[in-house]
């Protein structure tokens, strides 16, 4: 079986210089392909050397909405650069990681501050004809209302935590939705009932490892999260839905694929 893990971060430091020996491990149980998006410019040439280091590994540029710094306008300048830079890379499939989070917002300053970022991103995108990797806190209806605005190449809405009403908008507008550590909560109710009830060819997989931790990990005692849990993330989606986990394993695949055919690396 072949498995996508379609958003981790090998290259947070939690991994140290260990990046690559777990994107191995991972191979190993059948996660063959990573996605690894960037947080914010610093990351860029990491990411893109592990990345080109690996057959399997991935990755995106984008500034995350949490990551926007003082100097943002000169960053999404870099970014820009950065983009027209690694455009032909057989390794760079899109823009991201990107989006709203509006989860703790004291001040107007902050949301026009993210907007703008945003806009600023999907109009790069836009450009190059580029998939997206969003990210989407307490921000769906808003995020839906600038993609509705732009013309897109669709992309993933990583970790979807919306409704049920929201997931078939984004469906509408050519996006695929990300499920991982979460559907492994059992209070988790309507992640879980989402996982289960959205169709199958709009989901793909993920770990956002090192964050967002299934529920088998104890982070008291240690443990990272990394794309080796994806197997058994699939299988918790597996009995979700009732089916079998190849058919997990065959159908979120493809969809990753036709996010970016550059993922099927095995095909050139």
């Amino acid at each position: 079986m072949f498995f996508i893990d379609t958003h981790c971060h090998l290259d947070d430091t939690s991994f140290g210089n260990f990046a690559s020996n777990i994107y191995q491990k991972a191979r190993l149980s059948g996660v063959e392909v990573v996605i690894n998006p960037s947080r914010n410019i610093n990351g860029f040439n990491k990411i893109k050397t592990l990345s080109n280091s690996n057959n399997g590994i991935f990755y995106s540029f984008g500034i995350h909405p949490l990551d926007i710094s003082l100097n943002f306008r000169s960053d999404l300048d870099f970014l820009y650069k950065s983009v027209t830079d690694v455009i032909d890379d057989k390794k760079f499939i899109g823009i991201g990681e990107i989006g709203l989070d509006f989860r703790n917002i004291y001040d107007n300053t902050n949301i026009y501050v993210q907007k703008e970022c945003f806009i600023r991103q999907l109009l790069i995108a836009e450009e190059f004809s580029l998939p997206l990797i969003i990210h989407s806190v307490k921000s769906h209806d808003i995020v839906l209302s600038f993609l509705r605005k732009r013309h897109n190449s669709g992309g993933i809405i990583h970790s979807f935590s919306g409704s049920y009403q929201q997931a078939h908008s984004f469906i509408d507008l050519g996006f695929l939705l990300g499920f991982g550590g979460a559907i492994t909560y059992k209070r988790n109710m309507k992640v879980r009932y989402n996982a289960s009830a959205l169709p199958l060819d709009s989901i793909v997989l993920e770990t956002d490892s090192p964050y967002m931790l299934p529920s088998w990990l104890n982070r008291d005692k240690g443990v990272l999260n990394s794309p080796c849990e994806l197997i058994s993330i699939a299988f918790t989606l597996a009995k979700l839905r009732n089916c079998s986990l190849g058919e997990i394993a065959n159908i979120t695949t493809k969809n990753a694929f036709n996010i970016s055919s550059k993922l099927n690396y095995k095909s050139y």
